[in-house]
């Protein structure tokens, strides 16, 4: 008997188009890039379980990351209409400075219908910026590529 395959919508569904795009880059005016001052910095990215099944949201890792190191990764529930109002990719700090009650990332089930948040946050380490080029978020075994940036920096322009 073959299962269908959960859904996790909002913005994974959004990422995975994107991820079709050629090369890295993509135009600071579609939010999906970001700056943090200081040498922690972090990158939350909204889901919502669009299907009628629960979902485990297994981890987030960095695709390509230089001048830091993950540090730490979180869940934290949301609204899906904050996340589907415009706020799909929060940018911030430690997990100490999240405006919302975080968890560990540790097979979270998402509802059919629940939102939130999953954050990756890394650290500097030198002088350089430390940049993220690009997560993966693994839900249920499989992999969702999110060509997201996160610069921690002394400056952001």
């Amino acid at each position: 008997m073959r299962m269908p395959l959960p859904t996790l919508a909002a913005l994974p569904v959004l990422l995975l188009a994107l991820a079709g795009c050629s090369g890295p880059e993509f135009g600071a005016d579609t939010g999906l890039d970001g700056c943090v001052t200081g040498t922690v910095g972090s990158i939350g990215l909204g889901v919502v379980n669009s299907s009628g099944d629960p979902i485990s949201i297994d981890g987030i890792e960095a695709n390509g990351l230089e001048g830091a190191e993950v540090i730490d990764r979180w869940f934290a529930a949301a609204e899906v209409e904050v996340i589907d109002g415009g706020e799909s990719v929060v940018f911030g700090g430690d997990r100490a400075s999240s405006p919302t009650a975080p968890v560990d990332l540790d097979g979270i089930e998402l509802a059919p219908g629940e939102a939130g948040y999953v954050t990756i946050a890394i650290e500097r380490t030198g002088e350089a910026d430390g940049v993220l080029d690009g997560v993966r978020i693994t839900t249920d075994g499989r992999e969702l590529p999110a060509p997201v940036a996160l610069t921690v920096s002394d400056s952001c322009g």
